[in-house]
């Protein structure tokens, strides 16, 4: 399904810092992300996100969002692997061979056969709505929202109504 090459972004993950970034964080950052290696390769994914997360707060590098992506495609959660991947695209646009754009592009082709949309209706205005318990918007929500296929919990909540889920 995704292709990994984990491995290949270690070498370069200090190299493309920026020079502001103190040497101490990048350091840090390294260590978080190493972690994070050894965790995915272990097959502890949420352990292994957590990881690359806190590097990538650390040391901001767009090649790190390629990364959370791949776990969060591992961890079935299509809909933020696709949000990742395009964010990598974009923030390497310049720095990413052709080559490589076209694979990211048709592995976030595969796993958009994996997401569906879903229109939420809620009868009341202001309501916060919410899916499988993550904060969606509140109501009318202007935009269907993309959720993995499969089942999920839809919540309206309001003060002075009674809370629906479905």
């Amino acid at each position: 399904m995704i292709v990994h090459v984990i491995v290949l972004i270690i070498v370069s993950l200090c190299a493309s810092t920026t020079a502001a970034q103190s040497d101490s964080a990048v350091g840090e950052a390294r260590v978080h992300f190493e972690r994070g290696v050894e965790l995915y390769r272990e097959g502890s994914l949420d352990a292994a996100l957590a990881e690359f997360e806190r590097s990538y707060q650390i040391a901001p590098n767009y090649k790190l969002l390629y990364n959370l992506a791949q776990v969060q495609a591992e961890r079935h959660e299509y809909v933020l692997a696709v949000k990742l991947f395009n964010e990598y695209l974009q923030a390497g646009v310049n720095d990413i061979t052709p080559e490589r754009k076209r694979a990211v592009a048709e592995d976030v082709d595969k796993l958009r056969g994996r997401i569906s949309s879903l229109t939420i209706d809620v009868s009341a205005d202001g309501a916060d709505v919410y899916v499988n318990d993550a904060p969606v918007g509140r109501s009318p929500l202007p935009n269907a929202v993309l959720v993995n296929v499969g089942k999920c919990r839809v919540r309206a909540e309001k003060s002075g109504y009674v809370t629906k889920q479905q």
